[in-house]
């Protein structure tokens, strides 16, 4: 009896063909790398609106002083 690739699942699994965001990938680590690239350019988008509009309302520092270095010891 003939044994089995033990690896033949993962092989199949990345054979599929997958469709993602419209596009048609030969296979499906290829189709996932690009899901998760594009929900990252996604969030960093977010992430950048929102410390821009955390930003734009901090108050001016109305008397900004120096800070003290703490003595060598």
């Amino acid at each position: 009896m003939e044994q089995l690739n033990p690896n033949i699942l993962q092989e199949l699994r990345q054979a599929e063909e997958m469709v993602v965001r419209g596009e048609l990938y030969p296979n499906n680590q290829e189709a996932q790398k690009r899901e998760f690239l594009a929900q990252a350019k996604v969030a960093i988008k977010f992430a950048l609106e929102v410390l821009d509009a955390m930003e734009s309302k901090l108050p001016p520092d109305p008397n900004p002083q120096p800070r003290k270095r703490k003595k060598a010891t």
